[in-house]
């Protein structure tokens, strides 16, 4: 049955492809006819079909590993001709998601009335590998596989007879394919990572078949990222995938695919690799995961480049923007600072120096916070909003080569000129206060938003510079003093001397904020007093406190011993307007033998700045006439005289250690020494004598030569004495 069921394959006396259908009798077929005759009948004996077999498909396999699919049924049908029996190109199978392929392979020969076997050609294998991904009779998301056969999918059988057979012709599944991936590129220019390997599988859904969260590349010194932005992807082919690369993951990724080929700047091997799942389309329960050995080839790589920068005077952010900029391994290391050259303000250039290296913060982008100095110096060159300085200058940043450490060091990246820089937030400097040392002749003034120029000692034009004090706010204006360069974007000093120190300190002449005078201290800038400024701006700055710290000094004295008068001459001797000015118990004198002695007279007023008078109440007359004991500098045994004065001396400065050692005394109209009278008891031998003016000589009983004396008594005869010396 099933034999002829082939072959009378339509309806009639004739089949599919024309063959009149004949029975043909061998001889003796007629078994009762004599031996001897022959019988044989084999043309002419037409046959009349009725109901021929309509083919049925009712189930397949398919072995994923050869593409071969085996389809079992009934009533196959011969056609006349070789491998023409079954077109293949009208059998469609449905696998993952309901997702459906038709086949191209070439026309078969049916087996047998119930089987027929393709061997599907490459295109086939692919395209049916994606969808039936999963062993089995379903897929890997339970779609249950099927095989339809469209309309005259038997050649064999009858042309107006319908044969297709589209459903409940379940398929089962063997050897699923396990996808791998075998290499990649990476193209700079498009950003696409192109994958290719073999088995790639459907997952049904769109944008799905990939999970990109899977895939960890590997780079410059061999360190890894593994894709966290990127979306899902489609297959591309049951052999390649696409993915474009975006936002950090395009940073980071390009931070370690940094140059061409197959191996980073620093020698490491590109390497692409799948976590397991990473083929979604494939069984859960297969270990689908491949991470070795999946070289990733770049291409296109381009040098970083810039194309201008914003920097902000408020914060000090440099903002670079640009393009293919790169990461390289490591902490804070992606753009190197120092190689980087800020123009400005008269063509001046300023390379940054102690900046720190930052990280890139896209491809495009990197911000970069200036340190204290380099603000200091790239102020002076931004000095005013806009992309042009004060006099006109085009502002620029140029990079020198390897700014972009991640770059290959083999390849000249150096970028200097066309990178326009805009400023903003411009802040106008300011001096809010200022101190003043009349001792050192230091005028430090604090500000706000200081900033360089260009060049050496240029930055404060000092004769821009007025102080205010004296009597009636008198000022003076700085006049010799060379200009100065700051010291912080706070802060500038100047030193003065000569007519300039002594004009100020007339002005500035006592310690604190207003003068003796009563006159509140003040230092005012005029415009332009910092150089680096924009000229068009004004900032001149009229009202900055100046506080004063004086040390007052002694610096000499004179002694008048006729009068007890002690004129001491000094500097920045402080007036006290609650109370004396100069404890006088604070001063001590050295004289004859390096004897000492401190006043006992009362606290007195100072004459001026420069001088205060002692005269000296008779206690302190009587001491100092001892030791204070020749005209000049120096006592009769060779002692300088010296004035100390003790620490607080001045009672109007008590910070600080005021004490002033050592400070040479003139001493004029010294004492000259009289006796007026003595007492003598014989029963003793002791002779007091009595005068005035008796002075002390250095050493021991030595004041008075006891032989110069002569004693004249009883009849005006005389005695001189030759008793050893003795003091005073």
């Amino acid at each position: 049955l099933a034999g002829v069921n082939q072959i009378l394959n339509k309806t009639g006396t004739s089949s599919t492809g024309g063959t009149t259908y004949n029975l043909a009798a061998a001889e003796d077929w007629a078994a009762g006819a004599a031996a001897a005759v022959n019988v044989a009948d084999t043309t002419g004996n037409g046959i009349t079909v009725s109901s021929p077999t309509t083919p049925t498909v009712t189930s397949a396999t398919y072995d994923a590993s050869g593409g071969v699919l085996v389809v079992t049924g009934t009533g196959f049908l011969k056609l006349s001709g070789a491998t023409n029996d079954v077109d293949v190109s009208k059998l469609t199978l449905t696998g993952e998601g309901g997702d459906t392929y038709t086949l191209t392979t070439s026309s078969v020969e049916i087996t047998n009335g119930t089987t027929f076997t393709v061997t599907l050609n490459a295109t086939d294998l692919a395209g049916v590998n994606q969808i039936l991904n999963k062993a089995g009779t379903s897929s890997t998301s339970g779609t249950t596989y099927n095989l339809a056969a469209a309309e005259d999918w038997a050649a064999g059988a009858e042309a107006s007879v319908n044969v297709a057979d589209t459903t409940s012709n379940g398929v089962t599944v063997s050897n699923p394919t396990t996808p791998t991936i075998t290499s990649a590129t990476y193209d700079y220019s498009s950003n696409a990572l192109v994958v290719t390997g073999t088995g790639f599988l459907k997952k049904s859904g769109a944008s799905n078949d990939i999970d990109i969260s899977k895939l960890t590349f590997t780079g410059e010194g061999g360190a890894t990222y593994t894709i966290t932005s990127a979306s899902d992807r489609e297959i591309d082919s049951a052999t390649q995938f696409t993915v474009t690369l975006g936002g950090a993951d395009l940073t980071n990724i390009e931070a370690l695919l940094n140059k061409n080929g197959t191996s980073s700047v620093g020698g490491a091997t590109y390497n692409l690799a799948a976590a397991e799942d990473w083929a979604v389309g494939a069984d859960a329960a297969v270990n689908v995961a491949d991470t070795t050995g999946n070289g990733i080839t770049v291409s296109n790589w381009t040098a970083p480049t810039l194309t201008g920068a914003t920097y902000d005077w408020s914060n000090g952010q440099l903002v670079l923007s640009g393009l293919n900029f790169v990461n390289l391994s490591g902490a804070t290391n992606d753009v190197v600072a120092s190689k980087l050259t800020l123009t400005g303000e008269g063509g001046a250039t300023y390379t940054l120096t102690d900046t720190a290296n930052v990280e890139i913060t896209s491809a495009t982008s990197a911000t970069l916070t200036l340190s204290a100095t380099d603000k200091l110096n790239v102020h002076g060159l931004l000095n005013k909003a806009g992309t042009v300085s004060g006099d006109s200058t085009t502002y620029n940043v140029a990079a020198a080569d390897d700014w972009m450490a991640g770059s290959p060091s083999a390849s000249d990246i150096a970028d200097t000129t066309g990178n326009g820089v805009t400023a903003s937030n411009i802040q106008t400097p300011t001096i809010t206060s200022a101190t003043y040392d009349s001792d050192t002749g230091i005028l430090v003034a604090t500000g706000t938003n200081l900033f360089k120029k260009s060049g050496a000692t240029n930055d404060i034009d000092i004769s821009k510079l007025t102080l205010t004090g004296g009597t009636g706010n008198a000022t003076y204006t700085i006049t010799s003093a060379s200009d100065v360069e700051i010291t912080s974007a706070t802060s500038f000093t100047v030193t003065l001397t000569g007519t300039d120190k002594t004009n100020v300190d007339a002005l500035l002449d006592q310690v604190g904020t207003t003068s003796t005078g009563g006159s509140t201290y003040n230092l005012a800038g005029a415009d332009d007093w910092l150089a680096a400024a924009e000229g068009a701006a004004n900032i001149a700055d009229g009202s900055a406190a100046v506080t004063v710290s004086i040390n007052p000094r002694v610096t000499s004295a004179t002694y008048d011993a006729s009068t007890g008068a002690l004129v001491v001459t000094g500097t920045n001797i402080q007036a006290n307007g609650g109370g004396m000015d100069i404890d006088v118990s604070k001063l001590t004198l050295t004289g004859e033998g390096g004897s000492t002695y401190t006043l006992t007279t009362g606290s007195v007023e100072r004459d001026s700045a420069t001088q205060f008078t002692v005269t000296l109440n008779a206690t302190d007359q009587a001491a100092l006439h001892q030791i204070l004991n020749k005209t000049g500098t120096s006592s009769t045994g060779g002692t300088t005289f010296n004035l100390a004065a003790a620490d607080d001396w001045d009672t109007n400065v008590t910070t600080g250690d005021t004490a002033d050692a050592t400070n040479a005394v003139t001493v004029s109209n010294p004492t000259t020494p009289t006796i007026t009278s003595a007492t003598y008891d014989a029963s003793t031998g002791a002779l007091a004598v009595t005068g005035t003016g008796f002075l002390k000589l250095s050493g021991a009983t030595n004041d008075v030569d006891v032989s110069k004396l002569t004693i004249a008594g009883e009849g005006g005869a005389t005695y001189t004495l030759t008793t050893s010396s003795v003091e005073i």
